[in-house]
């Protein structure tokens, strides 16, 4: 089994989750993308990590979600130059279910990873 440092794997899962959810744009099954990429993602993070903790994922879908929100941010300013505050929580909402599926993703990528082990003898 492959064994890769976690900054790695972590890096590798953002990569393929905005891959996913830039090209499920073009298909217009953008929602369906995003949590298939962020799934994926976090499956990755965590299982070719050298030790599978769901953590991995869970800093994969943090890291996905800053970018998301930067993104985001960027044409929401007023006038003045102002973020709207009342986005703040919408944004901050979006980041804890972010982080949940790509934790998920890493949950199953822990136990991918324990169920094809081989035991030590």
């Amino acid at each position: 089994m492959v064994k890769i440092n976690p900054f790695i794997t972590i890096f590798a899962g953002i990569v393929v989750t905005l891959t996913v959810a830039y090209l499920g744009m073009f298909f217009d099954v953008v929602i369906l993308s995003y949590v298939s990429a962020l799934f994926i993602g976090g499956f990755i993070s965590t299982f070719f990590a050298k030790e599978p903790k769901i953590r991995f994922g869970i800093y994969e879908g943090l890291c996905v979600s800053i970018i998301f929100i930067l993104l985001l941010l960027m044409p929401m300013r007023n006038d003045t130059g102002v973020i709207y505050s009342d986005y703040l929580f919408v944004f901050g909402g979006a980041a804890i279910l972010i982080s949940l599926s790509a934790g998920i993703g890493g949950y199953i990528g822990k136990i991918a990873k324990n169920h094809f082990e081989k035991p030590k003898r």
